[in-house]
């Protein structure tokens, strides 16, 4: 299993229109909380303060993370 997921960050602007931004890869091992975003997007915290709107949905990010997902 990688060690490292690609997700697609997005700008959630009001109105409800949400935009791609650009890609990112992060460690796996930054990551601290997956959950569902706005309108289908994913949430994800990381253990360093930043957190992320991005276009992958939970269940998407869920299959990324294979086996080591072992949080919600």
């Amino acid at each position: 299993m990688a060690d490292f997921i690609e997700v697609t960050l997005v700008n959630v602007e009001q109105g409800g229109n949400v935009g791609p931004r650009a890609s990112r890869v992060i460690g796996i091992e930054h990551i601290a909380v997956v959950s569902s975003g706005v309108l289908g997007t994913g949430y994800i915290a990381m253990t360093t303060g930043e957190k992320l709107s991005v276009q992958e949905s939970y269940d998407e990010i869920k299959k990324l993370l294979g086996s080591r997902f072992i949080r919600s």
